[in-house]
């Protein structure tokens, strides 16, 4: 018998830019089953925008205080940073959490799909590659190409973004992948500014996925 889906979903935004969980509760509003309802929290403290490693870490420690602090106990969890700080510890909680990276990359696996990532920012590249190979993924990793700048760039100007986009979407195509993941929750509702031959994995939606299948 499959699991019921949650009533509650809870965005949980790890940096400090409230337009970043804004767009992500969006996306998964046009994604549940009416009778959903869908919150989000965004770090009161910290960074607006996790772009190096050592804000992925802060932001991995400070995630269980903010868990506390914003989120029910019966409530879902959809951590609204790819790459999944703090994934392991929420999973501890004994809650039911989805990262963007985690369900984005399992999606291409379950679907036999060599895949690419494009991220925004070069010091992503290393922290995607480990976070792939955490997952148990790495043979089916084509490559992680960034954007020349953060995702709070992306979020303030997507259209001036566009032409750096594509650019980065056309070393994607030429990996090999099979799939594109876009590996940022700064790409949420922006999946118009990637047009691409290859199969497009959006990490809300496959996060979304995860939580609604229990």
């Amino acid at each position: 018998m499959p699991a019921a889906a949650p009533s509650a979903l809870w965005v949980l935004n790890p940096n400090t830019t409230a337009a970043m969980t804004a767009a992500v509760q969006a996306q998964v509003r046009a994604l549940v089953p009416p009778g959903v309802a869908v919150h989000g929290s965004t770090a009161q403290q910290g960074a607006p925008v996790i772009d190096s490693a050592g804000r992925f870490a802060a932001a991995a420690a400070a995630l269980p205080a903010q868990v506390a602090a914003d989120v029910p106990p019966a409530a879902a969890v959809l951590l609204a940073c790819f790459g999944d700080p703090g994934l392991e510890s929420l999973r501890g909680l004994r809650r039911p959490v989805a990262g963007l990276a985690e369900a984005a990359v399992a999606e291409a696996v379950a679907a036999g799909q060599r895949f690419a990532i494009v991220t925004a920012g070069a010091a992503w590249v290393p922290l995607l590659q480990q976070r792939v190979a955490d997952f148990g993924a790495t043979p089916w990793l084509a490559g992680v190409f960034a954007l020349p700048f953060n995702g709070l760039r992306l979020v303030q100007d997507p259209a001036g973004s566009r032409a750096a986009l594509q650019a980065v979407v056309a070393q994607a195509e030429r990996s090999g992948a099979q799939a594109l993941v876009l590996g940022g929750a700064a790409f949420a509702g922006l999946r118009d500014l990637v047009p691409t031959r290859l199969v497009l994995i959006e990490p809300v939606a496959a996060a979304t996925r995860a939580l609604l299948r229990g």
